[in-house]
């Protein structure tokens, strides 16, 4: 053992209470007597003048780059879910058949402390551990291959309870126990023992031990043999770690382009440029022409290619240490006069054309524009057609992005629907035509992409930030999730606030159907205060339309019960079953 000041960190007085660096030789003096109940931790490890300086800029071991060394091995043999009886059973099973009898280890080099709830179990460094920043990985893989009974507490932040200090959560203390007494006393005589500080038997130090062990070392894995290249074993971050796993297990043949496109589309959601994926891409990908990664992570930027946790490849690496990022707040923006003459200016020069659509141009009306930042209510009593009525809407906006949460109906039957819609023909014609006849028709909605599970409404702002959509349909707004509320009018206030606030942020046109109320249902007459829920429903949207008729007769009235800035409308329409289309008349 090299001559040289050793140095430990404590946890003086609750283990939380960390950070404390002392020479090794100082330790007695941090025992304090029985009477003060004094909870006291050291490091598994010791540590040279290093951690010291360490200690002065990073104020925690996490961050440690010097060496760790070992002086003696302790083994924790914890009760866990076994009963006391069974506790102490394996700890002389331990020591009595793993290191007397099939490692040869002399009574003299065995010390029992009983820690107030387990066992410790210490044993002179036998191994010959060479000190390094390496040594905890080296000393978990060893002494967890050799000694599996024993739990794996080897990691460089352990700390150990000192003896003779106080347990709070058993109140007693950690006692030294004599191989005869672990052997010939129960669990409650050892708990006896450890009632107060033991001043009637003490483990001798160990004399100086010549490590024997040398050849019985294990060090961690450090090379993957795949493609004969060394892999860096990193440990993912919490934040979509089986993209990370995917990505520091290596290209391995027969899944490197599946893998990719994973990748690919996981660092552009995180705002990697482009370039920077196709660099990452092409060594990673280091045994394909570089020209066929470029083309593939293109495709990927170019079609915002999506894949979530239930994607067959992405769940194969899913780590349940993985969390979605958390919802930032953002900051809120006071404008000067100039400020918002700049913005006045940026908006009236702007093109539109793919961000914002005019009733107008699809119907017989007065311009009725719908922008980014808006939210826009469609009412209506069940079964007149609400969610089909903005189907025809957005299915005419082919230069436009489309999400639609379809949360009452499922994809298939929605898919079927604006195929419906698209092309004119009834259910039974397209039906038949895919029962000969592969994805012909798809391209005419190309522009759509649908979602049928019912998302939180926290998830909703993470999702469109993904997508970047133009327009998002919420169909229905009673159909999302929300925690924590109390009753529908709560509910219903939270669900508008989140999505007017996303339509915002995000600078895209939201449009909710929604119900109306009983009253409502019932007198067949709508007017601003038909929402559903509280008043809070038509304050906040930029727009609310209104759908009424007879579900029995094809005839339906549209209008506008409020536009912040556009004028009125109504509009005729006979709803057509077989197509699901709103033919206007007049």
């Amino acid at each position: 053992m090299e001559s040289i000041p050793k140095f430990i960190e404590l946890a003086n007085g609750h283990v939380g209470q960390r950070g404390v660096v002392i020479p090794l030789l100082s330790l007695q003096s941090y025992i304090k007597p029985a009477t003060f109940k004094h909870e006291l931790y050291k490091s598994y490890f010791t540590f040279d003048n290093e951690l010291v300086e360490h200690f002065k800029v990073f104020k925690t071991i996490k961050k440690f780059r010097g060496k760790y060394y070992l002086d003696n091995i302790l083994f924790d043999i914890d009760k866990g879910v076994n009963t006391e009886k069974q506790l102490i059973e394996n700890v002389r099973f331990f020591v009595e058949e793993e290191l007397k009898n099939n490692w040869e280890l002399p009574e003299e080099y065995i010390q029992v402390w009983f820690s107030g709830n387990g066992f410790h179990v210490v044993i002179p460094e036998i191994f010959g551990f060479e000190p390094s920043n390496e040594l905890p990985a080296i000393v978990k893989g060893t002494l967890k291959h050799h000694f599996p009974i024993a739990d794996a507490i080897y990691d460089g932040a352990r700390l150990i309870r000192v003896g003779y200090s106080f347990n709070a959560k058993s109140g007693l203390f950690k006692t030294p126990i004599s191989l005869r007494e672990l052997f010939n006393n129960d669990i409650e005589k050892i708990k006896e023992l450890a009632s107060s500080v033991r001043t009637d038997y003490a483990h001798i130090p160990f004399e100086s031990v010549e490590p024997y062990m040398q050849n019985m070392i294990i060090e961690p894995e450090k090379k993957d043999e795949t493609n004969n290249r060394t892999k860096v074993k990193d440990d993912p971050s919490s934040i979509v770690t089986c993209v990370q796993r995917i990505y520091n297990e290596g290209a391995m043949q027969g899944s490197r382009h599946l893998k990719m496109l994973r990748m690919a589309s996981s660092f552009r959601r995180h705002g990697v440029p482009m370039d920077g994926t196709i660099q990452m891409l092409v060594k990673w990908a280091d045994t394909l022409e570089p020209y066929e990664v470029k083309r593939m992570v293109e495709d990927v930027y170019k079609h915002g290619y999506q894949y979530g946790c239930n994607d067959s490849i992405m769940k194969e690496y899913c780590d349940p240490k993985c969390i979605f990022y958390k919802r930032k707040d953002y900051t809120l923006e006071v404008f000067s006069a100039e400020e918002m003459e700049k913005k006045f200016l940026g908006f009236v020069r702007s093109d539109f054309s793919s961000t914002s659509f005019n009733l107008a141009d699809m119907y017989n009306a007065n311009d009725y524009w719908f922008y980014p930042g808006e939210l826009a209510i469609v009412m209506g009593d069940t079964g007149l057609g609400k969610t089909a009525f903005v189907q025809n809407i957005v299915a005419n906006l082919k230069n436009m992005s489309i999400l639609f949460l379809s949360l009452e109906v499922h994809e298939i039957l929605m898919f079927r629907r604006f195929i419906q819609i698209a092309t004119g023909k009834s259910k039974d014609d397209v039906i038949s035509h895919y029962k000969e006849n592969t994805n012909t028709f798809s391209s005419t909605i190309k522009h759509i992409q649908i979602m049928s599970v019912a998302p939180e409404i926290k998830a909703i702002n993470q999702l469109v930030a993904e997508m970047q959509p133009n327009i998002m349909i919420i169909d229905t707004t009673d159909m999302i999730e929300v925690e924590y509320v109390n009753g529908d009018i709560e509910r219903t206030n939270k669900v508008i606030n989140e999505l007017k606030k996303i339509a915002q942020q995000q600078n895209i046109i939201i449009i909710a159907v929604h119900h109306i109320n009983k009253e409502s249902a019932k007198n067949g007459k709508i007017d601003i205060h038909s929402a559903k829920g509280s008043s809070n429903v038509y304050q906040k949207a930029d727009k609310v339309i209104a759908i009424e008729g007879q579900r029995s007769m094809p005839k339906r009235t549209i209008y506008s019960l409020k536009a912040r800035d556009e004028s009125s409308f109504e509009l005729i329409f006979n709803f057509d079953p077989v197509n699901f289309r709103f033919n206007q008349l007049g």
